[in-house]
């Protein structure tokens, strides 16, 4: 369960924070550096609840994000292209407030969580 919200919420910070595929965002500069600040950050907030995760999936969750040729998006980020309502609370927000319980830095979260948001209050205004 732990493992798979990392690579979601990574992938959602990641893809809707860029408008872009996991592809694109690695080709970018400094693509591949933000890609895995965000792994890591996610990543932090999980060994901070007390779940270990295997080398394996950390370095296949940094692969995925980094991966040049990928056209992976999050379905959140293909909700926004949309139109739609997103669950930024639910994926990013709730990862962030529990970072702060644990006084762990997420910066990027915290800009990607906001961007989010700020599309969130456009589209409510725009009703």
């Amino acid at each position: 369960m732990w493992e798979k919200w990392v690579l979601i919420a990574s992938l959602a910070a990641l893809t809707t924070m860029m408008r872009a595929t996991v592809g694109e965002v690695a080709k970018s500069p400094f693509g591949t550096e933000i890609a895995k600040q965000l792994a890591d950050e996610c990543l932090a907030v999980l060994r901070a609840q007390g779940f270990e995760p295997e080398q394996s999936f950390v370095d296949s969750t940094h692969s995925r994000l980094v991966d040049a040729s990928s056209s992976l998006t999050a379905s959140m980020l293909r909700d926004m292209e949309r139109g739609n309502r997103v669950e930024a609370q639910q994926i990013l927000g709730d990862f962030i407030e529990r970072a702060h319980l644990q006084n762990i830095p997420v910066p990027m979260l915290q800009v990607a969580y906001c961007h989010v948001c700020a599309y969130q209050q456009r589209r409510e205004e725009q009703k």
